[in-house]
């Protein structure tokens, strides 16, 4: 948690997080994904997780599986 915050302070380009919100419940998830989404409106935002469900509004997803890659375009 404390690596995303270092992040948020920097005002990255790109921000990939790798699992950075799984040990929240869901309703504090999506606030922390939201808040990071705002803040770093600018900035390419890269999440990887197994909790989809709780994405807001991603442009692409990826869906990775162990012989193929499927991409869902939201635009």
């Amino acid at each position: 948690r404390i690596s995303i915050i270092r992040a948020l302070i920097r005002n990255p380009k790109v921000i990939i997080l790798d699992e950075a919100t799984n040990g929240l419940d869901l309703h504090l998830e999506s606030a922390v994904i939201s808040f990071i989404k705002h803040y770093l409106q600018d900035s390419l935002l890269i999440i990887v997780t197994h909790r989809s469900s709780n994405l807001l509004n991603p442009n692409l997803i990826f869906h990775i599986n162990a012989d193929s890659v499927d991409i869902q375009s939201n635009n």
